[in-house]
């Protein structure tokens, strides 16, 4: 950004200047400025902003975004060159535009000491865009496998409020198959926070596990979205049928079409150095739900999910310590608390994705993931529970060759633990902390990790530690497959 002049005595610094030096160079006015900036305000009085290259995107947007108040009200360069800042990092965030550029140049020559502020962006020449991702987990020795492919195709700006139009679909082996139709408004006047809409259709059949098909629609508004939070409304139909006819008595009434209603809210902070390989840092995430219906109080629940990351630096090879826990509570409210089992449809399930860069979810190596559970077995199930907790150390570190180094393949070693505890009618007044600890489920191992642009690639080798009866861990290879 160049700035304006503001003065004759501006003006007769600078041709002093020249006058001494000849032709002054970058080199040398680059300089003289950040002195000057850096040494007291420099006075502007800022007269227009104008906006170029805006052929599909509305004005009015453009304006709202920048802020024009501010800009229009800066009172010194400094002063303005920050909010300039702040209006360019905004713009990108539309994800509309190629390019945004913001430039401080002199005004009109009949108003001296006048600035304008002008604004160049360049919109993608092509409207479309596509994403593409794979999330696989395969136990070789056992012929396991569990994967999930996914795809989105997104339209932007179609109206000229940066909105973004987007179908997306994934399908996975031993996964829930999602339909889902989003539109995202990023600014709206008036309206502090981005709006998110979003229908989506999940059919399932769980007959390979279980006797019962589920399929779901659910309709999700985004109400506030901010950089670490997150609040949505969320309105879903289920419809629960068992065709074989084979569940007792105590599970059939949650077979049946009902409507629920929900209410989530998410905290989000990262502040580790990278999420594919962090070596210092921490993170944290919280989400709080809250399902009701208005015509079934027993589907009535509160569920309260959070993850806590920390990394830490280590001398040797440029390997560092990442250590993790993550924990989760379901659980029904009413009248009779202690007498209801809480709502199947929101059990808390281990999966083998990596914990390492992953907020969110209960991972657990060695233990084939699992849907929502309908069977009535004991207490102790890992296919799905009321309450769960995880935890896990992983030690990652550059290995000795060259060759793989560049590559940014590294090396680790790890040990988990974690448990999943269904309770039954009136087992909350049952639970015991020691108990629950006792019936961890834990696992260790070592293995290569090839972070790539498309996906992460890991290959591990799991030893399991502690298990029980059905609860399907097996040591062996595993080929993991997951976003970068």
């Amino acid at each position: 950004m160049s700035p304006p002049s503001h003065s004759d005595e501006e003006q007769g610094i600078e041709a002093e200047e020249e006058d001494d030096d000849g032709d002054p160079t970058d080199s040398e006015t680059i300089p003289s400025l950040l002195r000057r900036l850096a040494a007291s305000p420099v006075p502007i009085k800022v007269r227009s902003v104008q906006i170029n290259n805006s052929s599909r995107t509305k004005r009015e947007l453009i304006e709202s975004v920048l802020d024009q108040d501010s800009i229009l009200k800066s009172s010194t360069l400094q002063e303005l060159v920050y909010v300039a800042g702040l209006a360019n990092a905004r713009l990108k965030r539309l994800g509309v535009f190629r390019s945004v550029r913001i430039t401080i140049d002199a005004g009109p020559d009949d108003v001296p000491g006048s600035s304008m502020v002008v604004v160049d962006v360049a919109e993608a020449v092509h409207p479309f865009a596509g994403d593409f991702f794979v999330d696989c987990n395969t136990e070789w020795e056992f012929q396991e496998y569990a994967w999930l492919l996914g795809s989105s195709i997104k339209l932007k700006n179609l109206l000229g409020y940066a909105d973004i139009w987007d179908i997306s679909t994934s399908y996975g082996w031993d996964q829930v198959p999602e339909l889902s139709v989003g539109l995202t408004l990023p600014f709206i006047k008036y309206i502090p926070s981005p709006l998110v809409a979003r229908i989506s259709l999940f059919p399932q059949e769980w007959f390979n596990v279980h006797s019962y098909k589920d399929r779901l629609v659910g309709l999700s508004f985004g109400l506030i979205s901010t950089l670490n939070h997150n609040l949505s409304y969320d309105l879903s139909w289920r419809v629960l049928s068992d065709p074989t006819r084979i569940q007792p008595h105590s599970i059939k009434q949650w077979l049946s079409n009902g409507m629920l209603n929900s209410m989530k809210y998410t905290y989000n902070v990262d502040m580790r150095d990278s999420v594919v390989r962090p070596t210092c840092g921490y993170a944290f995430f919280s989400s709080s739900q809250i399902g009701f219906s208005p015509t079934n109080w027993r589907s009535w629940f509160f569920r309260q999910e959070f993850d806590l990351r920390a990394a830490f630096p280590l001398n040797y090879l440029k390997s560092s310590l990442n250590l993790g826990v993550s924990a989760g509570l379901i659980t029904p409210f009413g009248k009779e608390i202690t007498d209801l089992p809480p709502n199947m449809a929101y059990k808390f399930h281990f999966s083998t994705t990596s914990p390492t860069s992953r907020l969110g979810g209960l991972s657990l190596f060695g233990f084939k993931p699992k849907g929502s559970t309908l069977l009535e077995t004991s207490s102790s199930d890992a296919n799905g529970g009321d309450i769960a907790v995880t935890a896990f150390a992983d030690l990652s570190f550059d290995l000795p060759m060259k060759f793989l180094r560049e590559k940014g393949v590294y090396g680790h070693a790890f040990v988990n633990a974690g448990n999943v505890v269904r309770l039954k009618e009136n087992d909350w007044k049952k639970l015991s902390f020691v108990e629950f600890l006792d019936t961890c489920r834990s696992s260790a191992g070592f293995g290569f990790v090839l972070p790539t642009k498309i996906f992460r690639l890991e290959i591990n080798y799991c030893y399991i530690l502690k298990q029980f009866q059905n609860d399907g861990g097996k040591t062996g290879i595993q080929l993991n497959f997951s976003s970068p």
